[in-house]
């Protein structure tokens, strides 16, 4: 990623510390490249993430906060919104809880208080853009994941057509495992994994 990297559009971002002269010059530094929310409360952040999902382009989350330590709140950002950019800003360094940033929150970087204006305005674009190449890469394998399914549904079809007894058993099959497989719990992937299954299980 090129350090000079610029955005093309004015993302909004959101900044959560307890400390308000913090969020005032954060919003006085970077307003004029972002449309910039800031809290003092950790419970309205989720709020507001909650509303407005990934709209928010990123969260900046102070660890310290009284109400609420910062990792805590980046975690249910990652339940509530995968796409938001997680970013913890802290004056301390704690390796366990910088583990746990990374791993648990799955935050793409921590910042150390105080931190250089510039140097974090890089970061949120690089970050942004990555985000934002990612959304885009998941675009593209759904698309292709519909077409490959679009494409063996008409060879099931195709192939129950030539016997009465069998139209739609095919479809039947993997509707009857989907119910089955959620029942079970079984997540996106593994879904995913047993509808291809369900449609190609009587082709061979």
């Amino acid at each position: 990623m090129k350090d000079g990297a610029i955005l093309h559009k004015k993302y909004t971002v959101l900044a959560v510390d307890d400390e308000v002269h913090a969020l005032k010059l954060f919003k006085r530094s970077f307003r004029k490249e972002f449309d910039v929310l800031t809290t003092a409360d950790p419970q309205e952040a989720i709020d507001i993430i909650a509303n407005n999902g990934s709209s928010i382009a990123a969260v900046l989350c102070d660890q310290t906060m009284p109400k609420m330590k910062g990792i805590d709140v980046l975690k249910v950002v990652r339940d509530l919104s995968p796409d938001t950019v997680r970013i913890m800003i802290t004056a301390f360094i704690d390796t366990n809880v910088l583990m746990e940033c990374i791993n648990d929150c799955e935050a793409y970087c921590y910042v150390l208080k105080p931190y250089d204006a510039s140097e974090l305005l890089q970061v949120l674009r690089q970050a942004i853009l990555l985000r934002e190449r990612e959304i885009e890469n998941k675009g593209i394998v759904n698309d292709l994941r519909d077409l490959l399914f679009g494409t063996i549904g008409a060879i099931c079809e195709a192939l129950d057509e030539k016997d009465k007894y069998t139209i739609g058993h095919s479809r039947r099959v993997t509707s009857y495992s989907l119910l089955i497989g959620t029942e079970l719990g079984l997540n996106e992937s593994q879904l995913q994994k047993l509808k291809l299954a369900g449609l190609l299980h009587d082709i061979g």
